[in-house]
């Protein structure tokens, strides 16, 4: 099932007071992800430490369209891989230390970010369940409208390309279109 999301940034207790009243709470989870990327430019690998878990995953850019091939699996030891991807070549990107509280409201899973170093973000993920993604999509931008989120347009994102190449192309991919 195809999937989208929504990355915006916003003032943390302000909208946790919001989410309180609209959705129910889920988890509260640490997380630590490594970004990788392999030699060729094309592989971008994440690391994601949450809780007691670790999750390596894997996209790889089939074409200038921004197609992808994702994959994900679970991995015993999170020092481990990382030195076994640098061993093949790959090379860390970025770094990211964060606190996630997970939301969940009707077919939406919200996720309230604190990213060191970077601010707090809402992401609103969902399924697309029928035919129409543009109307599914809309109704996203009207629940978050309805937290009090400013639901900004791409250009109106923190530019983060000089410092953290990768994660401005995954919020630029994610940021509300103009």
């Amino acid at each position: 099932m195809k999937k989208f999301e929504y990355v915006v940034p916003v003032e943390h207790d302000d909208i946790r007071d919001r989410l309180g009243r609209r959705a129910a709470f889920v988890k509260r989870s640490q997380i630590e992800d490594v970004y990788l990327i392999g030699a060729s430019g094309r592989d971008i690998v994440r690391l994601r430490r949450q809780d007691t878990v670790t999750r390596l995953s894997s996209t790889r850019r089939l074409d200038l369209d921004g197609l992808e091939e994702n994959h994900e699996t679970i991995v015993l030891d999170f020092r481990a891989s990382l030195a076994m991807l640098q061993s093949l070549g790959f090379v860390e990107t970025d770094r990211l230390k964060l606190t996630r509280d997970a939301w969940r409201k009707n077919q939406y899973s919200l996720f309230l970010d604190r990213i060191e170093g970077m601010g707090e973000f809402l992401v609103l993920e969902a399924e697309i369940k029928g035919d129409n993604e543009r109307r599914e999509k809309r109704a996203a931008l009207k629940f978050l409208r309805s937290l009090g989120v400013k639901t900004k347009p791409a250009a109106d994102q923190p530019d983060l390309s000089a410092k953290r190449p990768i994660l401005a192309e995954m919020l630029q991919e994610t940021a509300i279109p103009a």
